[in-house]
């Protein structure tokens, strides 16, 4: 047998570490282990040596992208999450595979787990450029931590079309602050593009939210109005405040008053993230 095969049969061994050290070999020969995708896929499942599995499917790279994809159909969450963790880590520009499984990824039945594929997206860049659609539509997922990933994302894959620019500002009444600093960031990072134009349908939410949003947030939203006035050149003649009184009644804060207020929108269980009241 062939030292892959060797490794392979320690995978099945009974002793966790032999498995684990089965694991790393095979890590340790790179593409020449592509025939051991699947076994170190069927692994993924044990927590003891995932992460090592996790890295040796990484170092194999493009040869292991059918196994990972697989992976994202399993019934165990961490092993959705460690399949994430490998396929955007082997992405490459051209690739159309992965970043269509993380778009589906994004109807996961976890809440976790879809905001890690939402996050692995924009870590991708604008390999995830096939992805704007289903991104588009994580931002109206049930849970902010989905919604502020998937507002990164777009930002990172730098395709601000119509149909972006009208998702993001929509999303500027989002009633959770650390989204609506996220949809900011992101219109501020496409800002920089060749269509910035296209960006001109939020500065009304930015105007408004700069100006009677919450004090801590409102430096955010003046950068990212500023940064779209700036590099459209049609829309530097309009005043910062002009296009406020459009947006006041969608806003979701009240006109008046240091704390901003959640509309119509879930509240997380738990996490770090939450609507302010």
């Amino acid at each position: 047998m062939s030292h892959v095969d060797d490794f392979i049969v320690m995978l099945s061994a009974a002793d966790a570490s032999e498995r684990a050290r089965g694991a790393w070999e095979l890590g340790n020969l790179g593409p020449a282990a592509a025939d051991a995708a699947g076994a170190l896929a069927q692994v993924l499942h044990e927590e003891p040596i995932r992460d090592v599995a996790t890295w040796a499917l990484v170092k194999i790279g493009k040869p292991a992208a059918g196994a990972l994809v697989n992976c994202l159909g399993s019934e165990c969450p961490a092993v959705r999450r460690a399949a994430i963790s490998a396929l955007w880590k082997i992405a490459s520009e051209g690739d159309a595979v992965i970043p269509a499984a993380l778009a589906g990824v994004l109807s996961d039945t976890e809440p976790e787990v879809r905001a890690y594929a939402a996050w692995a997206l924009g870590e991708m860049g604008r390999i995830s450029a096939s992805a704007t659609g289903a991104l588009i539509g994580a931002l109206t997922d049930v849970q902010p931590a989905v919604r502020r990933h998937a507002a990164t994302a777009l930002g990172r894959i730098g395709a601000p079309t119509p149909a972006v620019a009208r998702a993001l500002a929509a999303s500027l009444d989002d009633g959770v602050s650390e989204v609506r600093q996220a949809v900011a960031g992101a219109l501020q990072e496409l800002a920089g593009g060749d269509h910035t134009g296209v960006l001109g349908c939020a500065l009304a939410g930015l105007d408004a939210l700069a100006h009677r949003g919450p004090r801590r947030e409102r430096p955010v939203f003046r950068a990212a109005a500023g940064a779209i006035r700036a590099n459209a050149p049609q829309l530097r003649s309009l005043p910062l405040r002009s296009s406020e009184a459009a947006f006041v009644d969608t806003l979701p804060i009240p006109a008046t008053g240091p704390r901003p207020r959640a509309m119509n929108l879930p509240i997380p269980s738990a996490g770090e993230e939450h609507a302010e009241t």
